[in-house]
């Protein structure tokens, strides 16, 4: 999706005015031979690459004493532990799939390590899937036509109350066991008498990708009454730009 909705924006642009372009609509079927003409294809991710702390080690034993120490100081109820932060959207979104040159055996995406990345919930199963649902309606929105261009040709963005509501419902599909084992994984909520200890050491991500929408170039949802919806300039009053998440 990401490769038709760039061409669709270029096919706007003044500066690259060709005869006939006022009629392309950035088809999967174009999508399809534009790829396979430049050695492109969809591949699943094989691998997520983090540069971690040399002293992780250290600083996660140090944390989970911390914790432990805590909870048998003060006995906290598991309701009263939490999690908050601040993410920003258009930051480290890593999809499980991604453009690539055919043949490509390792297929890397790269992101941002640190100690929040093993240590806080959030950001160890609970960000992602988050985003990922967001993402989903932002895709959706897009290709339903809603979304409109300013006469600057920038994307006007969604307002207020939309994003919002974005934001609530997709924190509303997040299950509630995942929210329960992200702090079990990050030996926040564990059993004292470490019988979920093994939490902590189990190889899953919580990061399955559910947006099939934004990734699958196949989806011909563009036609040409809905391209003209997204892309056409519009009588309304300049907003400034949006880039999507």
């Amino acid at each position: 999706m990401g490769i038709r909705l760039r061409a669709l924006q270029m096919a706007k642009d003044d500066k690259l005015k060709a005869p006939g372009i006022e009629n392309f609509v950035a088809s999967a079927g174009w999508c399809t031979g534009f790829m396979n003409r430049y050695g492109l294809c969809l591949r699943q991710r094989t691998k997520i690459s983090q540069k971690l702390p040399k002293d992780l080690d250290e600083k996660v034993m140090s944390f989970h004493s911390f914790i432990i120490k805590q909870r048998k100081i003060h006995n906290y109820d598991l309701g009263d532990i939490g999690n908050m932060d601040e993410t920003p959207m258009t930051f480290d979104l890593p999809s499980n799939r991604t453009v690539a040159s055919l043949g490509e055996k390792t297929v890397l995406l790269r992101t941002t390590g640190g100690f929040t990345s093993v240590l806080q919930p959030l950001d160890v199963c609970l960000n992602k899937p988050f985003k990922d649902r967001v993402r989903k309606m932002w895709c959706k929105w897009m290709s339903s036509g809603q979304a409109r261009l300013t006469k600057g040709g920038n994307m006007m963005k969604p307002d207020i109350e939309l994003k919002a509501k974005w934001v609530r419902d997709a924190w509303e599909e997040i299950p509630e066991d995942m929210v329960k084992h992200a702090f079990k994984k990050c030996g926040i909520s564990n059993a004292m008498d470490g019988s979920e200890d093994s939490a902590l050491y189990e190889d899953d991500s919580c990061d399955s990708d559910d947006c099939e929408l934004c990734d699958n170039v196949y989806d011909d949802n563009l036609t040409p009454a809905t391209a003209e919806a997204l892309f056409g300039h519009t009588d309304e009053e300049e907003e400034s730009s949006f880039e999507g998440f």
